[in-house]
C-alpha cells in the first residue's frame, strides 16, 4: 500500500511507525502529524462550546462478526443503553456537498489529498465506566461484506485517552492527540471506549488512494 502524503503541510518533526499486516500491507502511524499551533487550533474548535455535534445511536456494529470469521466475536454489551455517540458529517459520497465547517479541518485534508473522498466524519464518544467494544466493521463497503478496492481508512486523534482502535490482526492503536493512523479499508476494526476522559474525539477519513494497492 503506497500512501503519499503532502508532507509540506505536516509537522517537520512528525514520526512515522509502520506496522506490518498480511499481504505486504501496513498500518501507518504518524505521531505529531500537524504543526503544534495548527493542531491546537483544530482541537480547541472541535472540543469547544460552539462546534455542532449530532446525536447518533449508530455506535454499535454487528456483535457476531458475520463479516469475517477470522476476527473474534464481540462480547461487551448487555444492552444498548450505553451505546451512542455524537458525530459531525463533513462529507459523504454522493452527497456532493461539504459541511460549512470544512475549513476547521482543512489542515489535515491538505495533508491527505487523496484521489477522491468517500467520507469524512468526526466522532465524539462519551466516557464509559468500563471499556465497551463497538463491533467489527469496515468503514466503507458496497454491501457491508466487501470493502471498496484501493481505499484507505484514516483517523486523526484529537485528544489523548485510554480508548483505542483494535484491528482484526490484534494490533491496538492507542488514542494519542495529533496522531494520524492510516490502514487499508479491508481490515476489520473496532473502537474501544475510554474510561479516563469525558470524551474521545477523532476525525475519521475514507478515501481512494492515489496509487494502486499492490
Amino acid at each position: 500500500m503506497n500512501i503519499k502524503l503532502n508532507e509540506s503541510n505536516m509537522n517537520k518533526d512528525f514520526r512515522l511507525t509502520e506496522i506490518p499486516l498480511k499481504n505486504n500491507l501496513k498500518i501507518h502511524v504518524y505521531d505529531n502529524c500537524l504543526p503544534f499551533p495548527v493542531f491546537k487550533r483544530m482541537q480547541e474548535i472541535l472540543l469547544g462550546l460552539n462546534f455542532p455535534w449530532y446525536y447518533n445511536e449508530g455506535a454499535l456494529y454487528n456483535k457476531e462478526t458475520k463479516y469475517n470469521p477470522v476476527a473474534p466475536p464481540i462480547h461487551s454489551h448487555k444492552d444498548d443503553l450505553d451505546v451512542f455517540q455524537f458525530t459531525h458529517l463533513f462529507f459523504r459520497e454522493r452527497a456532493f456537498a461539504w459541511s460549512p465547517y470544512k475549513e476547521v479541518i482543512l489542515p489535515i485534508l491538505n495533508v491527505l489529498e487523496p484521489r477522491a473522498w468517500i467520507r469524512v466524519k468526526a466522532n465524539l464518544g462519551p466516557r464509559e465506566p468500563k471499556p465497551l467494544v463497538g463491533g467489527w466493521h469496515y468503514d466503507s463497503s458496497y454491501d457491508k461484506n466487501k470493502p471498496y478496492d484501493d481505499t484507505i481508512t484514516g483517523t486523526l486523534h484529537m485528544n489523548t485517552n485510554n480508548g483505542y482502535t483494535l484491528l482484526e490482526t490484534g494490533d491496538k492503536i492507542k488514542s494519542v492527540e495529533n496522531r494520524l493512523v492510516l490502514f487499508p479499508c479491508n481490515i476489520l476494526h473496532t473502537g474501544i471506549t475510554q474510561t479516563d476522559t469525558k470524551v474521545r474525539v477523532l476525525l475519521t477519513f475514507n478515501f481512494f488512494n492515489k496509487r494502486k494497492t499492490k
